[in-house]
């Protein structure tokens, strides 16, 4: 006479085979149980995972649906459904999944570890930062979530934090050369070039082909004023590693920084074809465009304008915002920057800020700057309002800009280091504007105006090369 299995029996045979490889085996299993109980959490959950790598997504997201209405309060359906939704690329879903987990489950470490990871792929790297910590603080010894919060502090802008998350796994890992690397990026950070030099010679005895290192090193050497050396590691990682597009970037501003422009357009060319989303590294170089002597104004024009397409002609369908008109209210007035910092455009940035007439003019400055230094401070007195937005993605800034109700935003970058120009895109003020420095156009839609003066546009002789109105 056949012994007739509980639920759990059921569940715990199938899970064997689960992890013995057997997914047939053990697909039939939950199958079996699921005919008697239809929503039997444990099973849903794993016939989900199990569904999910036979790349069956639509029933494994069914699976995850029923056990989501039928248990509310289990938390690894959650787990698993926020697994799925990242693996889809629907990072905003697989948020919520992970955040709910995780209060369910405040200590379910992969929950906290993998809403860090969509914290980054979302470009929202205080709430990654956030999740990473938690892990840190789970985890009794180093682990790769110290790596991945080093790695966000360090984006954010606190190299401070991220030198700590470091130090701590290479206390633990001190022959682990991606543990040094990292670290030595962080101390570069805080300008110990000489400290993050040390270090990436370290790296490069355990790890002589580690091209990111070699790249990192030239970075280093170029801090010390050694831009030959530097030059030189930098051809290292491109050979090494030829689909390095950061290095072949680095590679192209040492080069321009040469004389050497054609060269470095070349280099960065060839660090935009290898990757998908090279905003930055476009942004450099339509900047190095301008300082080639084979190219007309209008076939700078162009490459700006494709980089709008690229970039921001996606998100350049949102309309203004409006403001009620109202005539005793001051005009908010936002600067955007990452040179609110020491910078010779510093000098100029504070003769605006000095100079509004205060009883017209309530102004915003939006710095992005990755370190603030005395000069950061200076500015900031300077300021009614203070807002960094180092860390936040484009949307998130913008949409702090407009909550903050500003009527004129001005960027002051252009194509330079550190630009904002995608947060731009969004549209957060009604009337944008770019001013400073920048000797060409945007690229953008979104863009307004151009402040600019008689010298630098003769009337009538530059309009055709910009996408925006002039205001001399």
């Amino acid at each position: 006479m056949s012994t007739i299995q509980t639920p759990d029996e059921m569940l715990a045979d199938a899970v064997l085979l689960h992890t013995r490889g057997d997914l047939p085996g053990a697909e039939a299993g939950y199958r079996t149980l699921l005919r008697s109980l239809p929503t039997h959490a444990g099973a849903l959950c794993n016939l989900g995972t199990l569904l999910v790598r036979s790349d069956r997504l639509h029933e494994a997201e069914q699976c995850y649906a029923i056990a989501l209405a039928a248990h509310p309060d289990f938390p690894d359906t959650y787990y698993n459904a926020g697994n799925l939704a990242r693996r889809q690329g629907d990072f905003d879903t697989a948020t919520k999944h992970f955040q709910v987990c995780v209060k369910l489950q405040p200590k379910h470490i992969s929950a906290w570890f993998n809403l860090g990871v969509v914290g980054v792929n979302s470009g929202k790297l205080k709430d990654a930062a956030e999740a990473f910590r938690q892990v840190t603080q789970l985890e009794p010894t180093a682990t790769e979530a110290d790596l991945r919060l080093g790695d966000v502090l360090l984006r954010s802008g606190d190299a401070d934090g991220a030198v700590a998350a470091f130090e701590r796994y290479v206390k633990h890992f001190p022959n682990d050369p991606r543990g040094l690397y990292n670290y030595a990026l962080a101390l570069a950070n805080q300008n110990k070039p000489a400290e993050a030099q040390g270090l990436l010679q370290q790296v490069l005895k355990l790890k002589p082909d580690y091209a990111e290192a070699h790249n990192a090193l030239a970075l280093s050497l170029e801090l010390l004023g050694r831009k030959d050396d530097a030059n030189h590691h930098y051809e290292v990682a491109v050979q090494l590693k030829p689909e390095l597009a950061e290095a072949w970037s680095n590679l192209g501003i040492n080069l321009s920084e040469q004389g050497r422009s054609e060269e470095a357009i070349a280099a960065l060319r060839n660090s935009i074809s290898q990757q998908k989303n090279a905003v930055a590294i476009h942004s450099n170089l339509c900047l190095l465009l301008n300082y080639s002597s084979r190219l007309t104004p209008e076939q700078i024009r162009t490459e700006h304008d494709s980089w709008g397409q690229l970039y921001t002609a996606p998100v350049e369908n949102r309309p203004a915002p409006h403001l009620p008109h109202d005539p005793t209210r001051k005009l908010r007035i936002g600067y955007v920057s990452a040179d609110f910092r020491t910078h010779t455009v510093s000098g100029m940035i504070e003769v605006l800020l000095r100079h509004h007439d205060r009883t017209q003019f309530e102004v915003y400055a939006y710095p992005a700057c990755a370190r603030f230094d005395d000069r950061s401070n200076e500015l900031k007195a300077l300021a009614d309002h203070w807002k960094p937005i180092i860390g936040l993605s484009d949307q998130d800034s913008s949409n702090m800009i407009e909550a903050d109700k500003i009527d004129i935003l001005i960027d002051l970058a252009g194509h330079t280091a550190g630009n904002r120009l995608i947060t731009f895109a969004f549209r957060p003020a009604a009337v944008q504007a770019t001013l400073f420095g920048y000797p060409n156009t945007s690229g953008m839609g979104a863009m307004d105006y151009r402040i600019t003066d008689a010298v630098s546009d003769p009337p009538g002789a530059t309009e055709h090369l910009y996408g925006e109105a002039l205001l001399r």
